[in-house]
């Protein structure tokens, strides 16, 4: 596996502590940050705690608590994969 810096060090987010992950390899510790998730003009999740995990291959992965916000729709037909995510989610 390649190693290459994560989003959050591309990005210069300041680590605001430590968190224990468990992973398929064991527990790790990994840095904790705050974000702001920008999902359009007028749905901002400030203040996001999130955590860098230098054990995935991955820029980030997007959880229940902003998918939640939406409505989250993946298709797969015919080798073809089409992902939505639509803020317009009625209550």
């Amino acid at each position: 596996m390649k190693n290459t810096k994560n989003m959050a060090d591309r990005l210069n987010l300041p680590v605001v502590g430590k968190a224990n992950t468990n992973t398929a390899g064991g527990l790790i510790e990994c840095n904790r940050h705050f974000v702001n998730v920008h999902l359009s003009d007028s749905l901002v999740i400030s203040d996001l705690l999130i955590i860098s995990n230098p054990a995935l291959n991955i820029d980030c992965l997007i959880g229940t608590d902003i998918i939640s916000q939406g409505d989250f729709l993946v298709l797969n037909s015919s080798n073809k994969t089409i992902v939505s995510f639509d803020l317009t989610k009625s209550e």
